[in-house]
């Protein structure tokens, strides 16, 4: 349930959904959403489990007497009514369900990868200690970036994100290289 400024309209809204709870013999109270000064509504209502929507709507909002900000007019209204996508609360989930198997299969292959790769880094690190080296190469670091975020972008990945992932590895692989050098 969204908090209200307006305590006599959040009354409001938990009887109506009392009462609707009540009536559609449901064990807990439906969760309704009220977008606030305008929000725009998204197929976040639905994927959030959301059971209903509350819009307030008049016909001048700047003169209505309370929540003026809040209000949409009629138009606004017939707007969001038809833009709202209403799904069938039984589909099924069947392929999602196989969609979301490889997903965890693919993040455990990544997991394997990261730790192979960390087994490197140590030895990366036992080398580095072994010849005196500084374990940042920073001229290598960038060039791996740079390398590595262009054929992200080839392959159809954002550059950025390509880029915030390796930083992440490298800094998890200082770490190792740390430890192994006992720093």
């Amino acid at each position: 349930m969204k908090l209200f400024k307006n305590r006599a309209f959040a009354a409001l809204v938990l009887i109506a959904a009392i009462a609707l709870s009540s009536a559609w013999g449901l064990s807990k109270a439906p969760k309704v959403e009220v977008p606030q000064g305008g929000a725009p509504l998204d197929e976040g209502l639905s994927t959030a489990g959301f059971d209903g929507l509350i819009v307030e709507a008049h016909c001048s909002p700047d003169c209505a007497w309370s929540d003026k900000a809040q209000q949409v007019t009629p138009q606004g209204l017939a707007y969001i009514c038809r833009s709202l996508v209403i799904r069938e609360a039984n589909t099924t989930t069947e392929s999602l369900s196989e969609l979301r198997s490889q997903i965890d299969k693919i993040d455990d292959e990544l997991l394997e990868l990261l730790v192979r790769r960390m087994r490197v880094s140590r030895d990366i690190g036992q080398y580095k200690k072994e010849h005196n080296m500084p374990i940042l190469q920073a001229k290598r670091y960038e060039d791996l970036l740079a390398r590595r975020a262009e054929q992200a972008v080839q392959l159809g990945m954002d550059r950025e994100f390509m880029r915030s992932v390796l930083q992440a590895i490298h800094e998890e692989s200082i770490r190792q290289q740390m430890q192994v050098l006992g720093e």
